[in-house]
């Protein structure tokens, strides 16, 4: 009998005390003011673990940033050539609160990776991305929490089109907004972040949808920043289906080659295939940016020539490199 009331006392402590770690946490989660970590060497299990027992305080969740005037949303860390952040040179640092952001969705994506220690809170500071994940040209696996891979359906993937949504409906309302001091009109919704965001095709098209339909008055343009290897057929007109007004394309270079060295793409032929979807984009009616990144090695006046022979009439947009 006294082993049975000594139980039920050691269950209801368990009890009480989850609660109130759980109530750390959801006060945690509303305070913009306390910090979010990765350990390095930790998965996602040891991180919730630490956060439970009190050893680290979160940050506001948000999967998504803000740079200017615009709201950036990532779908994903994995990507078919070099990154975005990767091709902009060692030198290249972002935002604290976006580098916070992107590790977050890796974090999601890939919870057994291990990451380098990062600490987010407010501040100005600007820090450069860890190392890259493999490149991938596809995403039929998952690593689970026990480090086994698992196959998923683009429904079960994180972060979920529905958890990207919360975060933009947050993003565009006038509370959050107020204590925020951003806009409620935005001037472009970017699908954008550290991978590209056409691997996954299905929620891409959900969720532009679900933002040109819930969030029109929220913003002027919504924009896909994408390399352009984009494996779906008739891919611009989907896109331009699902509510995308525009489209920025890495463009890079006017070689072949010089692509390939640049981009470290996982097929041959995916500088033409760039091209081809930049003319399929103007064609469906996108308005259409092509883009590259600044070097002694590219012939700047040759790409820009390639741009308008494709029928782009926007201003090449250069990106500096940083070495």
């Amino acid at each position: 009998k006294k082993q049975s009331i000594g139980g039920c006392v050691y269950f209801l402590s368990l009890v009480t005390k989850t609660f109130s770690s759980l109530f750390h946490i959801f006060n945690c989660y509303t305070n913009k003011k306390v910090f979010f970590t990765l350990h390095r060497s930790t998965n996602l299990c040891n991180f919730l673990h630490d956060a439970i027992t009190m050893k680290v305080p979160m940050k506001t969740a948000t999967l998504t940033y803000t740079l200017g005037q615009s709201l950036y949303v990532p779908l994903t860390s994995r990507c078919n050539t070099r990154t975005l952040p990767e091709t902009r040179g060692p030198g290249f640092f972002l935002p604290l609160n976006v580098v916070s952001t992107l590790c977050r969705v890796r974090l999601l994506e890939e919870p057994n990776m291990n990451h380098d220690k990062i600490i987010t809170e407010e501040s100005d500071a600007r820090i450069k991305m860890p190392p890259p994940l493999p490149i991938t040209n596809q995403l039929l696996k998952t690593i689970s929490l026990d480090g086994t891979e698992d196959d998923l359906t683009e429904d079960q993937r994180l972060p979920s089109v529905r958890s990207l949504m919360e975060d933009i409906a947050r993003r565009c309302s006038h509370t959050s907004q107020q204590e925020l001091k951003q806009p409620i009109f935005w001037d472009s919704i970017v699908i954008a972040g550290e991978g590209e965001p056409t691997l996954r095709w299905k929620s891409l098209l959900s969720l532009t949808t679900l933002v040109s339909t819930n969030h029109r008055e929220n913003y002027k343009s919504l924009r896909l920043t994408t390399n352009g290897l984009i494996a779906e057929k008739d891919a611009a007109k989907q896109l331009k289906d699902a509510g995308v007004d525009s489209v920025s394309v890495a463009l890079m270079t006017s070689d072949p080659d010089e692509y390939q060295d640049l981009m470290t793409p996982m097929e041959y032929g995916a500088h033409q295939k760039v091209c081809n979807f930049v003319q399929s984009a103007i064609s469906a009616g996108l308005d259409v940016e092509v883009t590259g990144v600044e070097s002694n090695l590219v012939d700047k006046t040759k790409v820009e020539n390639l741009a308008k022979h494709l029928g782009v009439s926007n201003p090449f947009r250069w990106r500096p490199y940083f070495p």
